[in-house]
């Protein structure tokens, strides 16, 4: 029966291809409708809502300073203004370098003729499990919500980092996914496999790999969290792994594959850097205080 079904589908895909389209706005819209229903329920939780029906969206906006919504506020306040977009910019000005000058064919036609190998194909179809099973938004927005909830149960320092990790992925994959979205539309790139990769606004959606975006935000907030150099230097070097796997296996260009992983490496800064923007706002009070012998620096915080 799934057999059939699944063959159903493709002669469908192949007869009326707008049907596939529809199937994934569908999907899209599935699961934002999960990502607000979720958020609400991380909200509640947070706040220790007594209700014991599921959240409403009254629920979601009353106690939304309780949760992840005054965050991701700013977040985009950071990502956004002079700290964020300059390095956007800065990353779009190299992808356009690399798309629209040939360096991507040479970088394309180098590695398929000269490294490529079995060795090289083994690993990035792991890579491909890795991504399609647990880090697309689907699933990814699940985990890290209930991975940040679970701090809410546990006073264990393990578990806390956990959920510090799952907070900042959520936020990470809000600020960088309609920006990955977005551009990837605009900029129209294709496949390596259908043509050449110069830009060629809104004709293709090629443009920033998906695939590089979702598989390297995880690993890249578990590196900026990480206080321990010899750890974090293995996990920046992992979190290129999802785009150089795509370049292998000739689905993105260099500069397709960069711009996934520059988008990603931005919002995980910039969640990070807004986190101390977040502590200084909290300190609502100053005095320096001078005695004959002694001299005392008080500070309020809010908490």
């Amino acid at each position: 029966m799934s057999f059939k079904i699944l063959k159903l589908n493709f002669d469908l895909c192949n007869r009326i291809p707008q049907s596939c389209q529809m199937f994934e706005i569908k999907k899209q819209l599935s699961a934002v409708l999960l990502f607000i229903w979720m958020s609400a329920v991380s909200y509640c939780l947070a706040a220790k809502d007594t209700v014991s029906t599921a959240p409403s969206l009254s629920c979601f906006v009353t106690n939304a300073e309780f949760g992840f919504w005054p965050q991701i506020k700013q977040d985009y306040k950071t990502h956004y203004g002079d700290y964020g977009l300059p390095r956007l910019f800065a990353g779009l000005s190299i992808a356009a370098v690399l798309a629209n000058t040939g360096i991507d064919e040479s970088l394309q036609n180098r590695w398929q003729s000269d490294l490529r190998n079995r060795t090289t194909d083994r690993i990035s179809n792991i890579n491909d499990h890795y991504v399609n099973n647990l880090s697309q938004y689907a699933v990814a927005i699940p985990i890290y919500l209930l991975s940040t909830l679970s701090g809410s149960y546990s006073s264990d320092p393990n578990i806390k980092s956990i959920a510090r990790w799952g907070n900042h992925a959520f936020r990470a994959l809000a600020l960088g996914l309609p920006q990955q979205a977005l551009l990837t539309e605009v900029l129209g790139s294709t496949r390596p496999e259908n043509g050449p990769s110069d830009w060629k606004f809104l004709k293709d959606n090629r443009a920033v790999s998906g695939h590089a975006f979702f598989g390297s935000l995880p690993i890249l907030t578990a590196a900026k969290l990480s206080d321990s150099l010899p750890f974090k230097m293995p996990l920046y070097a992992l979190s290129l792994l999802p785009p150089l796997a795509r370049i292998n296996n000739n689905k993105h260009y260099s500069s397709q594959a960069f711009l996934g992983w520059w988008i990603a490496l931005q919002s995980v800064s910039s969640v990070a850097e807004s986190n101390k923007v977040r502590k200084s706002d909290k300190i609502k009070d100053m005095q320096l205080i001078v005695l004959p012998k002694q001299i005392y620096f008080h500070y309020t915080m809010q908490f």
